[in-house]
């Protein structure tokens, strides 16, 4: 049996000898896998078509769809576009409740950040899992929910200001309450409306889905809290279910 190999896409192959089996392995190479740019689903169809050589004569075809779940987990991360890749800083946005503008003796305040949810995987994941924590957790005179900013770094309540922190669900596009240190999953991403972005270190746009926080401070008197300025920490965290 005569022939030729290995063989590239749009080639052709004889043998010869009147073989009454041939066997065709079909394989990606890692050198060509490494040139996927981006994660996802790949889908190929490859067309085998066998014919006699003399005289020339069809006489089969074999067709095999491919599919190639791809993912870049190297690259997810939660993008929030109006900070590219500098550090994110939100301010809380505090302003006196109305009817308090003479003394100002109340305040309270809403802010909201964009972000972009990518797994790697082109969004094809079956959940997100979403978890957030400020620099403190399990304080006795705070609920689970809040999350905090401090003064000087002391965490008493004279120098601290707590505040919720809420996510747009992209599934019922309705706020919900996300619990400090606890699991917010989203179910159905392929259900969910999705954007094409540009996102840092990824040279293709790639899918990811949109959604938005919500930081919202209960109204506090100004009095029972020290001046200064107060800060804080709040970390994310992403991971996905294929």
């Amino acid at each position: 049996m005569g022939g030729y190999g290995p063989l590239h896409v749009y080639s052709a192959a004889y043998f010869g000898d009147n073989p009454n089996e041939t066997k065709a392995t079909f394989y990606i190479s890692q050198n060509e896998l490494s040139k996927f740019p981006v994660g996802g689903v790949w889908q190929a169809e490859l067309k085998v078509n066998l014919r006699q050589w003399d005289p020339s004569k069809f006489l089969a075809n074999w067709n095999a769809h491919i599919t190639l779940n791809v993912s870049d987990n190297n690259n997810q991360q939660i993008y929030l576009p109006a900070f590219g890749t500098a550090t994110p800083h939100v301010d809380l946005n505090l302003r006196p409740l109305p009817g308090t503008t003479g003394n100002q003796t109340m305040l309270s305040g809403t802010a909201t950040l964009d972000m972009c949810l990518y797994d790697g995987y082109n969004a094809n994941s079956s959940t997100f899992t979403l978890n957030a924590k400020d620099q403190t957790f399990g304080l006795a005179d705070r609920e689970p929910e809040m999350f905090s900013v401090y003064n000087s770094g002391q965490s008493n309540n004279s120098h601290r200001i707590d505040y919720r922190l809420e996510i747009l669900d992209p599934t019922t596009q309705a706020y919900s309450t996300m619990a400090n240190m606890q699991d917010y999953v989203i179910r159905n991403i392929q259900q969910v409306p999705l954007r094409a972005v540009y996102l840092p270190g990824i040279p293709q746009p790639v899918v990811c889905v949109p959604s938005r926080l919500r930081f919202t401070t209960p109204e506090f008197a100004i009095s029972s809290k020290q001046a200064g300025n107060y800060t804080g920490s709040l970390k994310l965290f992403l991971t996905t279910q294929m």
